[in-house]
């Protein structure tokens, strides 16, 4: 019983990264709909991927507890999220939030901090609480840090029910850029190019002195082209360029590092650069490719130097 509930549900998740991708390439083509529909679908697809996908406690065999927080969790994602598409209009003429909105918005954010302990780890979420509570507890706290205070129906306006929060700029990034290079990265890894990339790297420094070094040196900054990702950079190449490594003779720990510190030049390394390029052009109102050109010499050099 519990095996095919477990199997319906990534099954469910498998489906809405399906449906956010065919949704996210239609959107990139013919607009996107009203910010805060695109926005909160975007989370809601990927909040459901991450909580059924990613496991409570990594390396422990899932059970009949995180399986019901997880549809818990999800159902209160979803809830909250179709609460805000409904009342958006109305929660940005009057914000003002009543019972059921507190509710939602309570239950928005313990999601999002579940997600970040799963996905980033536990510090961050437990950064975002403490700020939250200093935002809260503020009139209570002597000295210079002290403020006047926020109650919880103000916090949850600026955190849950604006764009200045969880559904702020980064999220409606994501949700109308971001996604499809990530998509678009995905399918050139998918239809073979990182090979083709990876023997190109080992033809240009495969026979130089420090060669499987260089290999991935090379191999890292052709995939970050493609990927935007440090952890998907090492994901794909150092799989085979560490063990490379360590077979000619490189102390694991050297490997590890070379691996990570080519890895690592990824996010900055145009055409297909990590998220935080397209939050900065958005931002700066500049487009895209002014960014692209501005970190082609950093990331030049980034991986000259190593080389």
């Amino acid at each position: 019983m519990f095996e095919r509930i477990h199997a319906a549900t990534e099954a469910f998740a498998w489906l809405c990264a399906i449906v956010l991708s065919l949704v996210s390439l239609y959107t990139a083509f013919f607009g996107t709909l009203p910010t805060m529909e695109q926005r909160t679908f975007h989370l809601t697809a990927v909040g459901i991927i991450g909580l059924f996908l990613v496991r409570m406690r990594r390396g422990k065999v899932p059970g009949w507890g995180e399986l019901i927080v997880n549809v818990l969790l999800v159902a209160m994602l979803i809830a909250s999220n179709v609460y805000l598409v409904l009342n958006w209009m109305e929660l940005y003429v009057s914000p003002f939030l009543t019972t059921m909105g507190l509710i939602m918005g309570v239950a928005s954010i313990v999601v999002i901090l579940e997600l970040t302990r799963r996905t980033v780890g536990i510090s961050l979420s437990i950064i975002v609480l403490l700020f939250l509570a200093y935002t809260y507890f503020g009139s209570h706290i002597p000295g210079f840090l002290a403020h006047r205070g926020y109650n919880l129906e103000r916090i949850l306006v600026q955190v849950y029910a604006g764009t200045e929060g969880i559904y702020g700029l980064p999220v409606g990034v994501c949700a109308t850029i971001v996604i499809v290079f990530i998509l678009f990265g995905a399918f050139l890894e998918a239809s073979g190019a990182s090979d083709v990339l990876l023997n190109l790297a080992t033809s240009i420094a495969g026979k130089r002195r420090g060669g499987p070094a260089k290999v991935s040196i090379c191999a890292s900054g052709f995939m970050g082209m493609l990927s935007g990702s440090s952890a998907a950079n090492v994901a794909t190449t150092g799989a085979i360029t560490i063990p490379m490594m360590k077979k000619s003779g490189f102390e694991p720990y050297v490997a590890g590092a070379v691996e990570a510190v080519s890895s690592s030049g990824g996010y900055k390394t145009p055409p297909i650069m990590g998220a935080v390029a397209f939050i900065m052009a958005e931002m700066l109102g500049v487009n895209y490719i002014e960014v692209c050109l501005a970190a082609a010499l950093p990331a030049f050099f980034h991986y000259f130097g190593l080389y």
